[in-house]
């Protein structure tokens, strides 16, 4: 495995769509054909993140959103609309598969349940790809392929501004009621509050997870993105759009 460090780039994630585009070309580019690929991020903004087929007019509030700058990308893995912003850390795997019939989620949470075990949150595994506590999500999987190159990504609510989610997001009213829930806020949860440890952060959480990939993943190597590559990330070669 290999991880990318993001933790001196975090300048680039000022803009909305960058996650999308590195997603993207971390799956295409050559050099890293074949690698299994770790890295972590988090939003430096408030944005809301569609799934590849949403339908955002159904999903967004578009005058609340104008007004509180909050900003507006589609990402490529399906899924539904979810609101991040610099509370959040997002986790992403890339691996090689030439077709996945049964996305591998449960292989890919191990560490996070791992990690905030630790900190005693009994966190569980709810359905195919979300993550629970307490009976409320704090996060949910995706996943999305390129020929042979496969992505996991998730989200992580570690300290997510709950109540401009609730505001943001308007999924339809049906659906909620399906699930007996009244707003988006009544079913999902921050991670900080039930953290015991003074001081834990959401680099912390970072840091933590990373410790539990390094104990199931041993000969894990670490590099950082160069100029040049954030730089066919900004603006992709034509052989990588």
């Amino acid at each position: 495995m290999l991880y990318i460090d993001m933790s001196k780039d975090e300048d680039y994630f000022k803009d909305p769509v960058i996650p999308e585009a590195l997603s993207v070309y971390l799956q295409k580019a050559p050099q890293f054909k074949g690698q299994e690929l770790l890295y972590f991020y988090h939003p430096m903004g408030p944005v809301v993140i569609l799934g590849h087929y949403q339908d955002v007019y159904h999903e967004v509030n578009f005058p609340y959103l104008r007004e509180h700058n909050i900003g507006l990308v589609r990402r490529n893995p399906g899924g539904g609309a979810v609101f991040v912003d610099p509370g959040d850390l997002t986790f992403v795997y890339i691996n090689t598969a030439q077709k996945v019939k049964t996305p591998k989620f449960a292989h890919y949470i191990q560490p996070i349940l791992a990690a905030l075990h630790e900190v005693g949150i009994d966190a569980k595994q709810t359905g195919r790809n979300d993550l629970t506590y307490q009976g409320k999500k704090f996060s949910g999987m995706a996943f999305a392929q390129i020929k042979d190159r496969v992505l996991y990504g998730g989200t992580l609510m570690f300290d997510v501004d709950t109540a401009t989610a609730n505001a943001v997001l308007t999924p339809s009213k049906s659906k909620l009621a399906d699930k007996g829930i009244k707003s988006v806020r009544s079913r999902v949860t921050n991670l900080k509050p039930f953290i015991k440890q003074d001081g834990f952060t959401r680099d912390d959480l970072q840091k933590l997870i990373l410790k539990h990939v390094r104990v199931l993943n041993p000969d894990i190597q670490t590099r950082r993105l160069s100029t040049a590559e954030w730089a066919d990330i900004r603006d992709p070669p034509v052989d990588l759009r």
